[in-house]
Parts: structure tokens; C-alpha cells; sequence
């Protein structure tokens, strides 16, 4: 097996999961060939779901105690699906989500009687606690469609970025329109953001130090500037790079990620 794979890190709101689902439907619109997006909990509970399994079988009773599974199971699932995709760049949602997971991978990929090669690399998304702990506070999500909105107001010395609620709903059905914009909710306090950094620190972030030792060279680091719009043609571009794919037309692409985040109102 001999593929690429890249993952994101970044703390809480760093827009990890954003700009996956961002990079995925830019792809798919253009069409872009044999690139594939991972979620480590969904490989889990498909796993569960299938009673022949005896992994599942032993998975099973960590995910009911809301406990974390054994980074051998988990890795070795994560391996099972890589082998078992024709995809040749894989995007990681989800992984490595503590030390352990990175050092068990790692220890089975670089085995010299193991078959699996992949070519794992990281893009960090760097933002400053203040600014990710505003982006935070200020999501909101229709509470009929969980469709997300957002109006946090970033500012750190001078003007950084600020995001306006829509006019009109982006959201759509079920009377969203007639309930707008009394139907959305805020998701998150300052409070749950500084429990959900606490644990940030003590487990991901030792993650991306492993990368940066143990993977030379494969962590691009991507400070975040400003909202996702001025944000995007960077990460798009890193994200091609990082994934070795040739022979697209990346102002194509640019433009079509655009064109999403305006259908989103991000």
C-alpha cells in the first residue's frame, strides 16, 4: 500500500473539520480523481455494526462506556480501510487523535515485514487561542436543521475579522425561513471552549510534536490570518501539494471552494 495521506491539526476551532468538508465538496465538484476522506469514528462504528468482526466485538464495549479504544484497535482498522480503498490520497478526519495513536501508527507503518508505506504528512492550522476561542463563542446552528451560522467578531489589537449573520437564512425547509433568526442557538460558551482547550494541551498537542520529530519535513505550518475565505486558496494549495496531486487547474478550484463558502455564508 503505498498512498498519501495527510491530516490536520490544530486546537479547538481552528476550522480542522471546515476546511476538510470545504477541501471534500471543492474536489467533488471538479471532479478531482481518487481522493478519499476518512472519519476515524465512522470506520469505528462500522466496524461495531459488523457482528462478524472480531475487532468490533472487542471495540464494542469501550464506545458504550464513552471510554477511548485501544489504539491498537484503532489503528489497525484505520490500516484494514487504507488497504481496502482504490483511493490514492486519503484526507485523515479524526487521526491521530492522542500520542499513542500516532507512535502505534507509526511503529506499524515503518515495520520492514509490513506492507503498509503510506506517505503521511500534516497541515497545522495555527490560531491564536483568543481568536479561536471568539470563532467558538460565536457559533450558531438552526436548532430545525443544525444547518451552521456564525457571528464572532476577532479582534486582536486592530481588526481581524468579524462575521455577520446573512440577511436571509442559508438554511432552507422544515420553516426555517419563517423562524429566522429566532430558530438558532449558540452551540458553545467560553467556559466548554476552555475545558475542550484544557484537553487540546494535554493530549493533540503532543501529537503535532511527534509529527514534527518523527515525520521531518511533512508538517506545513498555516497561521491563520482572517476568516475562511481568506483562508482558503492557501489551504486548498497545501493541501494539493501535500497530497501529490498533479495536472489540476488550481484557479479552478479556488474559485469553486469560493462559490461554496457563498452558498454557506462562511
Amino acid at each position: 500500500m503505498s498512498k498519501n495521506l495527510l491530516c490536520f491539526l490544530g486546537s479547538p476551532a481552528s476550522g480542522k473539520g471546515s476546511y476538510t468538508k470545504l477541501i471534500m465538496e471543492t474536489f467533488k465538484r471538479q471532479s478531482v480523481p481518487s481522493v478519499e476522506r476518512m472519519v476515524t469514528s465512522d470506520l469505528i462504528k462500522k466496524e461495531i455494526a459488523n457482528k462478524n468482526s472480531t475487532v468490533g466485538r472487542e471495540m464494542e464495549p469501550y464506545m458504550k462506556e464513552h471510554r477511548h479504544v485501544p489504539s491498537e484497535l484503532v489503528v489497525s482498522t484505520l490500516l484494514r480501510n487504507l488497504d481496502a480503498t482504490w483511493s490514492n490520497s486519503v484526507i485523515l478526519d479524526g487521526f491521530p487523535r492522542n500520542l499513542e495513536q500516532a507512535e502505534v501508527f507509526a511503529q506499524k507503518t515503518t515495520d520492514p515485514d509490513s506492507f503498509h508505506t503510506p506517505q503521511l504528512k500534516c497541515i497545522h492550522l495555527d490560531i491564536p487561542r483568543d481568536w479561536a476561542r471568539a470563532k467558538a463563542v460565536g457559533r450558531l446552528v438552526c436548532e430545525r436543521c443544525d444547518f451552521p451560522y456564525n457571528d464572532a467578531k476577532v479582534v486582536d489589537g486592530e481588526f481581524v475579522w468579524e462575521a455577520d449573520l446573512p440577511e436571509k437564512p442559508k438554511c432552507g425547509g422544515g420553516g426555517c425561513e419563517s423562524l429566522y433568526p429566532r430558530n438558532l442557538i449558540r452551540r458553545d460558551s467560553g467556559e466548554v471552549f476552555d475545558k475542550r482547550y484544557e484537553v487540546y494541551l494535554e493530549t493533540e498537542r503532543a501529537v503535532l510534536d511527534y509529527m514534527r520529530d518523527h515525520y521531518v519535513g511533512s508538517v506545513k505550518e498555516i497561521r491563520i490570518r482572517g476568516g475562511y475565505r481568506v483562508m482558503a486558496d492557501e489551504i486548498i494549495e497545501e493541501t494539493v501539494a501535500s497530497l501529490g496531486i498533479e495536472g489540476l487547474e488550481m484557479e479552478e478550484l479556488k474559485q469553486e471552494a469560493a462559490k461554496i463558502l457563498e452558498e454557506w455564508g462562511s
